[in-house]
């Protein structure tokens, strides 16, 4: 099948990431690319995997104003642009890759079958406009996935297809991993956190809850940080809230996925806080190599974490020192089992073979 993916351009991020692995050795799609806006790094490594006549540039906005807060002004422009690769590659359906896309795709009908696939929690998204935006991509489209149950309750429609993202075999490790109880050993528990340095994912509530535990006794803790992006007047409010916590960061910047690999071996176990988060791909990432997860409960995270000790109230820290203490005042026994049950979810409901198999058949149904 040849399926048109328009994708935003603006960065490489996680929608971005997971479609790839959704392609990649994916011998039913053909695709083909078109990118809103005019990201080279985004292009060149589209082209060096699928083939240079295969991606097409819009330049429909570069300013990231508009195309974050008013993207239906220019949805006449995009069509007429897109009309024009539909000419040139005759494809079968449209695939709008994620909420900005589909909301460009939604204020024209399609001469296509349309295939909108929504990454977000729609009641996060504060702008009305953009929110409405969705609404009738939701309305207009053929066909609506979306990454989680959570993400799905907040779709007014009922054939919505949850999908859930998935991993490469490679990241699969053996479901033996054996390791020692936190409270046996005097090394210093190693915990981590993945993601933007943003309030969304939470880590100033990690941050706060390792300053809770250090002042009541637990102190051999350091924090790694992995992270493409920090902002810095988050970062520097937290440092000067709690400073004797700095000592305790290791701040990785920029990994690619080998190195955030290694950075996975390296901790003991990893949070995830976020406040808002219809699927965190790094919890699935974890699970799979055999760490233990606590996350927030909130989104689409406990559609991942079903123990409820690894699982605390989302934006409360002292919720999080709960989880904390749960996994590190544990035995082998209960922390092995636990890593057996993550690793097997992850197999079960996480692997990219899944959603290959789920969105290919979506899609021929389309084109038949």
């Amino acid at each position: 099948m040849k399926v048109l993916f328009i994708i935003n351009g603006l960065q490489y991020s996680g929608a971005e990431i997971v479609l790839e692995r959704y392609l990649k050795d994916n011998e039913k799609i053909k695709p083909i690319f078109a990118l809103l806006n005019n990201n080279s790094d985004l292009k060149n490594r589209l082209e060096r995997q699928f083939g240079i006549g295969n991606v097409y540039t819009l330049n429909i906005e570069k300013n990231n104003f508009i195309n974050k807060y008013f993207p239906m002004i220019l949805s006449k422009l995009f069509w007429k642009k897109i009309k024009t690769v539909i000419s040139i590659t005759k494809p079968e359906v449209v695939y709008a890759n994620n909420s900005t896309e589909a909301i460009y795709a939604s204020f024209k009908k399609s001469p296509l079958p349309l295939v909108v696939h929504i990454h977000d929690m729609v009641s996060s998204i504060r702008n009305p406009l953009r929110r409405y935006g969705i609404k009738r991509a939701v309305k207009n489209s053929n066909e609506v996935i979306t990454v989680s149950k959570a993400a799905k309750y907040e779709i007014n429609r009922n054939d919505v297809s949850v999908v859930y993202n998935g991993l490469e075999n490679s990241y699969f490790v053996n479901n033996d991993t054996k390791i020692t109880s936190f409270n046996r050993s005097s090394q210093p528990i190693k915990i981590g956190f993945i993601g933007s340095f943003i309030q969304r994912k939470g880590p100033d509530l990690l941050l706060e809850a390792i300053n809770i535990l250090s002042r009541n006794g637990t102190e051999n803790i350091e924090l790694y940080i992995a992270t493409n992006y920090i902002d810095e007047k988050l970062y520097q409010k937290c440092l000067r809230k709690w400073p004797d916590l700095e000592k305790k960061l290791v701040v990785r910047k920029n990994l690619n996925e080998i190195q955030i690999k290694d950075f996975l071996s390296e901790i003991d176990f990893l949070v995830v806080p976020s406040r808002r988060d219809p699927l965190p791909t790094v919890v699935m990432e974890a699970m799979a190599m055999n760490k233990i997860v606590i996350g927030s409960k909130v989104d689409g995270i406990p559609e991942m974490i079903k123990q409820p000790m690894l699982l605390f109230e989302s934006n409360n820290p002292r919720s999080l020192v709960n989880s904390i203490l749960n996994v590190i005042n544990s035995d082998e026994k209960t922390l092995n089992t636990i890593i057996q049950e993550l690793n097997s979810r992850a197999q079960k409901h996480f692997n990219d073979r899944h959603k290959k198999e789920k969105v290919n058949k979506i899609l021929e149904k389309l084109t038949k």
